[in-house]
């Protein structure tokens, strides 16, 4: 019988192991993740990640398009789409933070001549108050 509890005990503790690292790469907190360094806007532009994977992606306060639907985190990428079917926006996560991925994204407009997010743009976690 001890024979056969220490090879499990030790498959238990590997497939927890690994579980854990699967996890805490693409697991991240719902909440609202806001734009790091954004100059242009009154409001910074935010990703607001809610409970049964919805949210909401605020990248302009002149833009009369709000961008809401569902997401998907695989492997270490997080996937929005709108509930329109219209659009899709792409963040890679790391280290807890979401960084926009333009090139796998639907375009975001230009207001006045400039981007309000941009390939790379950095959006951070903000703990809820």
């Amino acid at each position: 019988m001890k024979k056969f509890l220490i090879p499990f005990s030790v498959i238990i503790m590997i497939g927890l192991s690994l579980g854990y690292l699967i996890m805490s790469t693409s697991d991240i907190p719902i909440g609202t993740y806001i734009l790091n360094n954004s100059n242009n806007e009154v409001i910074s532009p935010y990703v607001e990640l809610k409970e049964n994977n919805e949210f909401l992606f605020m990248y302009s306060t002149v833009s009369s398009y709000l961008p809401i639907g569902t997401y998907k985190i695989k492997d270490d990428i997080l996937t929005l789409a709108t509930r329109d079917k219209k659009n899709t926006y792409v963040f890679k996560i790391e280290n807890g933070s979401l960084v926009f991925q333009a090139d796998l994204s639907s375009e975001i407009p230009q207001y006045n001549g400039w981007n309000s997010v941009i390939d790379g743009d950095i959006f951070i976690y903000t703990e809820k108050q």
